[in-house]
């Protein structure tokens, strides 16, 4: 779910702040900047831990920043297919379910990888699973396990491609999980307790 991976990019330091720890100031000035962002092939930035090397350090004129380019190692969100992960039932529609993570809100499960005999009631807004004579509802809010099918990148303002999940991507998004609940011990927590 989380992977560390060096990076190379160049990081603009304001000059109030060169009589602290470099490595410091450059760590919190890439933290500042990039936690939440997407970093194509990475994944969500969550987190620079450690500064490499500093490759180059410049001041260019009419920019009063020192432009650091440094090496770093940093925590990026990435799950792997097939990876169980649990969140949160935040959105029903006909086409699915959004689920949301403590820090990530783009995990989609379209209505084709839910159990076999879900049904959308259209009354309650509310996705339904009918198991031999018992009907189990996908409660709002309800703590759910997933498996992670696919990764999709919107990269440069293209457009993902896909099925039903490409209405749910906001305008700002470029990083969504495709995921599954219709396999045994998935679905609502509460469910398999």
């Amino acid at each position: 779910m989380f992977i560390e991976l060096d990076v190379t990019d160049t990081v603009y330091v304001a000059p109030r702040h060169l009589t602290q720890d470099q490595n410091q100031v450059i760590i919190q000035q890439i933290n500042n900047t990039q936690i939440g962002k997407h970093v194509k092939n990475c994944g969500i930035f969550v987190q620079a831990v450690k500064i490499l090397e500093v490759i180059d350090k410049e001041v260019q004129q009419q920019d009063p920043t020192v432009h650091f380019r440094c090496n770093f190692r940093a925590i990026f969100f990435r799950p792997f297919r097939n990876e169980i992960i649990q969140g949160q039932i935040h959105t029903q529609t006909p086409k699915g379910i959004l689920v949301c993570l403590k820090f990530f809100n783009d995990v989609f499960i379209p209505s084709s990888f839910l159990p076999q005999n879900s049904n959308f009631d259209t009354l309650e807004n509310v996705w339904t699973w009918q198991y031999e004579d018992t009907q189990f509802f996908f409660d709002p809010l309800d703590q759910v396990r997933v498996r992670v099918v696919d990764i999709a990148e919107r990269v440069g303002g293209q457009e993902f491609t896909g099925e039903d999940y490409v209405e749910w991507m906001a305008n700002n998004s470029c990083f969504m999980i495709i995921g599954a609940m219709n396999e045994s011990g998935l679905g609502s927590v509460r469910w398999w307790c």
